[in-house]
């Protein structure tokens, strides 16, 4: 059945020919492709292209290929290729593969192929009759796991196929989605999000079912992705060698990727999280002794392929995207040897009917990212405000109080952010990315005062600097050019120095910031660089500014024992002595301040530290909160200062030993070890700001609502 639909046809070993390839589209799957195609023998890199040359020039260097160009017809005008690789967005999949193939070009195409069946059919359709090859890059069936998987099969001779199922679940915060600025090209699909990555399912079922004779198609709203879309999708498929399933969610936080295949003597289970699969064959043995050997027998072959795969990782044999390289050679294999294409041209086209099909029947899955006018009611301020990061877990407190106190509310937010809760609230809803400049003019047009408490909180170093230092930029130039009265910066008590600040200091506004961000954390380099943006408009003209630096926020129901330190399970890793005191602000509060301070002209141009004056140790709050709650459940294991330059010596040893290991150093062990307090008398004296409550009483009224 698989042969008829998938073949693996490796270069020949005797092969003298020599491909030219060229590359179009630079990014993140691009990288992929350079790194196989450099290992494949036969193939010369003639070029890269991208409509962002510098994107192009950048990947060029890094592999050392001296040609880039900004469009396609460049690369064919001035190389000779005989193979290209198309790894830009779906959306110009057809047009690139459409000149390639006029041009007599081969072409290794990523998923989808075409954005419709009827443009993939005329993809097919042209090549035949150029004489070319077209392939599209299922990757995954070319897995090296899939292809043992295949050949054991075979050899157990596990019988008739019935069914084949296939689950994926995902988290969609990702990087290449939540790192986009604007809505990543995969939101933007005719079937939406779901269409990136239901190929992979589909391809996989089909190549064990065969073509689809009937697809029933059943959509959920379950609330992971904004506004209401389809984030989860089951397919029931009537196959003409077997029935069929496929779920595609991104509900589950837990990650889950698995083929199943269900023969009338057994089961075989692929595992692609964990890089696993077992068999099950009907045996002569006892239903009731099978019933306990079972288990037993799962567990061997799960702990002989985890095995494997350690060996397999400590000796480089296991890489990403592996799959890619299989298929990359039998590709190039098919063009040499006139044999089968590695995907079939049948399970290309069954594919391509069922997505659309498939994609008819999902329900929602745009976007609506057109302005939402306000319906506050209760508007009894004259100032108007915009805010960033409304959508956030101190933004949406500060809103909430900004209505309470009947201001009007304009919320600059993120496309694919979650702002049913903004919505409720009646503000007006200004869609864009504060990296966006000509959006955040348009958005504080009109406004009066700017809070800016948006930041990458996570992900590349790239993305979180860019979010934090290109986004305050473009505040100060939007704030000024809309000539707002005032911008209310949101910063950290992160951006102080720890590694040269002894134990017991008190962190004071004009105490010293630190000096070498970068070595702390690509988080800590953000807020820092975005700081010194900030404080260089204290004495600028044009609006005032306003920075508050809030320490370790709680509250709203969020997750105490973080603020003891990570989590393993039941096990929580405090670093520092028992005494450590813990520098804590309640949300509420830190929306409070926010509040006093755009109310009250004495703070302008001026810097205040948020900081609850209670002090509280390590010891105390696990003492007085956790061993009288359900906390008590978690065992706390302390991690001073002196057993973590130890460590340090031992990763240094480590990394001489074996060339790599773990990232860390004295800074980022003082940041999370160092006992040093707060003061926030400042804003007190300027404001009259005071705490809601106790300290104590907030983090007992935390316990109780967990």
């Amino acid at each position: 059945m698989i042969k008829r639909r998938i073949g693996v046809n490796l270069v020949s070993k005797e092969n003298n020919r020599s491909f030219k390839v060229g590359v179009i589209g630079c990014g993140r799957v691009a990288e992929h492709h350079l790194k196989f195609l450099l290992q494949t023998k036969c193939v010369e890199i003639v070029g890269l292209v991208d409509n962002n040359i510098g994107q192009a020039r950048q990947l060029g260097e890094k592999y050392g290929i001296t040609k880039t160009f900004s469009s396609m017809d460049e690369l064919v005008e001035f190389c000779h290729v005989d193979v290209l690789h198309i790894t830009t967005p779906p959306l110009y999949h057809y047009e690139q593969a459409l000149k390639a193939i006029n041009k007599g070009i081969h072409v290794l195409i990523e998923k989808p192929i075409a954005l419709s069946f009827e443009d993939t059919r005329k993809l097919y359709e042209l090549a035949e009759e150029k004489n070319v090859k077209i392939c599209p890059d299922y990757i995954h069936l070319f897995n090296p796991l899939v292809l043992k998987v295949n050949s054991a099969i075979k050899q157990n001779n596990l019988g008739q196929l019935i069914h084949a199922e296939a689950y994926w679940s995902m988290d969609l915060n990702i990087p290449e989605l939540v790192e986009s600025i604007g809505l990543h090209w995969s939101y933007e699909l005719p079937g939406g999000v779901m269409q990136n990555y239901i190929t992979h399912l589909l391809y996989l079922v089909f190549s064990w079912t065969g073509e689809s004779q009937k697809i029933t198609t059943y959509s959920r709203q379950l609330g992971s992705i904004p506004q209401g879309l389809t984030d989860h999708i089951d397919v029931l498929i009537d196959g003409k060698e077997a029935t069929g399933k496929i779920t595609l969610t991104f509900f589950p936080k837990q990650a889950n990727y698995y083929l199943k295949l269900f023969f009338d003597r057994g089961t075989a289970t692929i595992d692609f999280i964990t890089q696993t699969y077992t068999f099950e064959k009907v045996n002569s043995l006892p239903r009731t002794l099978n019933r306990v050997l079972i288990n037993f027998m799962r567990s061997r072959q799960l702990v002989g392929g985890s095995i494997q795969n350690i060996i397999g990782v400590l000796r480089k044999k296991m890489v990403p995207y592996h799959g890619l390289q299989f298929l990359i050679e039998s590709f190039y294999g098919c063009i040499e040897g006139e044999n089968s294409l590695p995907v079939s041209k049948e399970l290309a086209l069954d594919v391509s009917k069922a997505e659309e099909n498939i994609l008819e029947h999902a329900g929602k899955v745009h976007f609506d990212n057109s302005r939402r006018p306000s319906t506050q009611a209760g508007i009894t301020k004259s100032e108007k405000i915009l805010i960033t990061g409304g959508t956030g877990y101190l933004g949406s407190e500060i809103v909430r109080q900004l209505i309470d106190a009947g201001y009007y509310v304009r919320a600059y937010v993120r496309k694919s952010s979650h702002t049913a809760s903004l919505e409720d609230l009646g503000v007006e809803l200004f869609y864009g990315d504060t990296r966006e400049l000509e959006l955040l003019r348009e958005a504080a047009q009109g406004m009066d005062i700017i809070i800016h408490a948006a930041a990458g909180m996570k992900g590349s170093l790239d993305y979180m600097v860019d979010s934090c230092v290109k986004g305050t930029e473009n505040i100060a130039e939007a704030a000024s050019q809309a000539k707002v009265k005032k911008v209310i910066y949101i910063s950290s008590f992160g951006i102080y120095e720890y590694l040269q600040t002894k134990n017991g200091t008190i962190l004071h506004e004009d105490s010293q910031l630190e000096t070498m961000p970068e070595k702390r954390g690509f988080y800590s380099l953000a807020k820092r660089r975005a700081e010194d943006i900030a404080l260089s408009h204290l004495t600028s003209d044009g609006p005032a500014w306003i920075v508050l630096r809030p320490s370790r926020i709680f509250g709203n129901g969020s997750d105490l024992v973080s603020l003891v330190g990570p989590k393993i399970g039941k096990l929580v890793i405090s670093f520092g002595r028992k005494g450590k005191h813990l520098k804590l602000i309640h949300v509420k509060d830190v929306a409070k301040a926010v509040l006093l301070s755009l109310e009250n002209d004495s703070t302008d141009n001026r810097v205040f530290n948020i900081s609850h004056n209670d002090q509280i140790t390590v010891r105390e709050l696990v003492q007085k909160c956790f061993k009288k709650s359900h906390l008590e459940k978690y065992r706390i294991i302390h991690f001073p200062y002196s057993a973590g330059l130890i460590t340090l010596l031992m990763i240094k040893i480590l990394k001489v030993i074996l060339g790599k290991g773990p990232s860390m150093n004295k800074s980022r062990l003082a940041y999370v070890c160092r006992d040093l307090l707060a003061d926030s008398q400042k804003i007190r004296n300027t404001t009259g700001w005071n705490p809601s409550d106790s300290l104590l009483k907030q983090l007992m009224s935390e316990v109780e609502r967990t």
